[in-house]
């Protein structure tokens, strides 16, 4: 059995990945309370997320998807936007070779101070938005490090509001770096919804168990911009 069903028939339980106050600056979340937002900027049309460059990050790895870098993305300039809680950049880029670089983000920078997540910048994607995935390494006192992952979205249909769908696990077993699951992007929107664009943010967290042990490393958020059937 995969190790993540183990995990999850043991009773891994999951959480909600941010508290309502980390998303301030967004409409609320269908998940939190909602609140009335009067100045809402509804997503654009889907022709104007524009192309961006991509290259096949995760060919060494038997991925052969195109991806470009999310905004921000490879934590080389500062925070890049990002929203923190518990994580800050440091002066180690990932060494599976996706792309170059000298820094990344530590999810749980400082033990005894809960849990921590990063949010994303909020950026545009369609149909042709499948999936995402990064590269992590674990940089804990124990073996079992995880991070969740979440995608905040609204929709011209209702800018007002953010939805939240959670995508995946991507459990790290060892301190060596290496690619996440393929966590599901686009997939999870309504094909209507796509069609006239949607914002998004991606959101990752590791609980306060895992920050206390030492946290988790992140790199390189890539997204795939090509759906294929």
């Amino acid at each position: 059995m995969h190790p993540i069903a183990k995990l999850l028939l043991a009773g891994v339980a999951t959480s909600a990945l941010v508290p309502a106050s980390a998303l301030a600056a967004w409409p609320s979340s269908s998940r939190t309370t909602p609140t009335t937002t009067s100045t809402a900027i509804a997503p654009a049309p889907a022709a104007t997320c524009g192309s961006r460059p991509v290259t096949q990050a995760f060919a060494r790895f038997g991925d052969a998807a195109d991806y470009f870098l999310a905004p921000g993305g490879d934590f080389e300039t500062t925070t890049g936007g990002w929203t923190l809680k518990n994580a800050s950049i440091v002066k180690e880029n990932e060494s599976a070779g996706i792309l170059r670089g000298t820094r990344s983000l530590l999810l749980g920078a400082s033990r005894w101070r809960g849990d921590s997540y990063a949010i994303s910048p909020e950026f545009c994607v369609t149909a042709d938005h499948p999936t995402f995935r990064f590269v992590t390494r674990g940089n804990g006192y124990s073996r079992y490090q995880a991070i969740t992952t979440e995608l905040h979205y609204r929709t011209a249909s209702n800018p007002g509001r953010t939805l939240v769908e959670q995508s995946d696990w991507a459990w790290q077993y060892s301190k060596r770096w290496a690619p996440s699951a393929i966590n599901p992007l686009a997939t999870q929107i309504s094909d209507a919804d796509l069609k006239r664009g949607v914002y998004v943010r991606l959101a990752f967290k590791v609980t306060d168990n895992t920050a206390d042990n030492g946290g988790v490393l992140i790199d390189n958020v890539m997204i795939d911009p090509f759906r294929r059937q």
